[in-house]
């Protein structure tokens, strides 16, 4: 599993335990309780996308969201609080976090390519890392700037 996230998040950061990567590596590794079990190889794309949604959990301090219904837990991601997916592919076609104590926290590069539409207005405060170009090209974030506060950085 390790192998296959890092084509999609920095190594030290994976291999920090501390890091919403490291958690989120740990969770999808060694503490999943999905059944049945994924795969690498067989079970990629899921298995990067609830890696990527377990890093924006960790990076925004998902225990204190005022929803985090079924969050790293035995449901598909798709039956995650915000979670919208395609029925045809494994792949989150909108995460509606709107209004939601999103709080002191950064929205990681991991989820920039990963879905289609994020709507995170009316939250707190918290940054986004990646490449603007990137952030125009795979995301459209829908804002709605009341009590939302952005700082974007170039990595």
């Amino acid at each position: 599993i390790k192998t296959l996230l890092l084509t999609i998040s920095d190594s030290d950061a994976l291999s920090n335990e501390e890091s919403p990567q490291g958690k989120a590596y740990d969770c999808v590794n060694f503490g999943d309780p999905i059944e049945p079990q994924l795969l690498p190889g067989q079970d990629n794309d899921q298995i990067i996308l609830r890696y990527t949604l377990g890093v924006l959990y960790f990076a925004l301090n998902g225990d204190n969201w005022k929803k985090n219904t079924n969050w790293l837990g035995v449901t598909s991601e798709c039956e995650w609080f915000g979670v919208k997916c395609s029925p045809s592919v494994v792949t989150a076609t909108t995460l509606d976090l709107n209004n939601n104590q999103l709080n002191g926290g950064t929205i990681p590069p991991e989820l920039l390519g990963n879905s289609s539409n994020l709507i995170i207005g009316n939250n707190g405060k918290f940054q986004v890392l990646g490449r603007v170009g990137c952030l125009c090209i795979f995301i459209y974030i829908f804002l709605f700037l009341s009590r939302t506060t952005f700082s974007f950085s170039r990595t």
